[in-house]
């Protein structure tokens, strides 16, 4: 909590450098120490690679059967397709990916609300 604390207080010190940066977090580390940056990217890029990988098995595994050659085969083209997309701009990509998932919450929360008023609704009839 006080790390979050500190940090957040550190991005609001300096608001005019760290508000345009893609990575605020790494901005900020770089200017304590640019070999505390290096390591700190290293850290970002495993934590990327970490959390794609896992991403990969799942959609690989919701999709097609595991250890058949469709799957290396689906994996592989989902790779390219993930490699593809880490092309685009940081800012750019992460502003279109919470814009689609900030749409597909309000349908899903939406579905879940009607959901509910019909289990009310039917509950009353009875």
């Amino acid at each position: 909590m006080a790390a979050i604390l500190l940090m957040n207080c550190a991005m609001l010190t300096d608001i005019g450098q760290t508000a345009v940066q893609d990575v605020p977090t790494l901005f900020l580390t770089k200017k304590i120490s640019y070999s505390l940056g290096a390591v700190f990217s290293i850290i970002l890029i495993m934590g990327i690679f970490s959390s794609c990988s896992a991403m990969l098995w799942t959609v690989s595994e919701k999709f097609v059967e595991q250890g058949t050659a469709k799957s290396r085969i689906f994996a592989a083209c989902v790779c390219v397709a993930a490699f593809l997309l880490g092309l685009l701009p940081f800012a750019a990509l992460v502003g279109k990916i919470y814009t689609v998932l900030g749409y597909i919450g309000l349908i899903f929360a939406g579905c879940v609300i009607y959901k509910r008023i019909r289990r009310i609704a039917g509950e009353k009839d009875k």
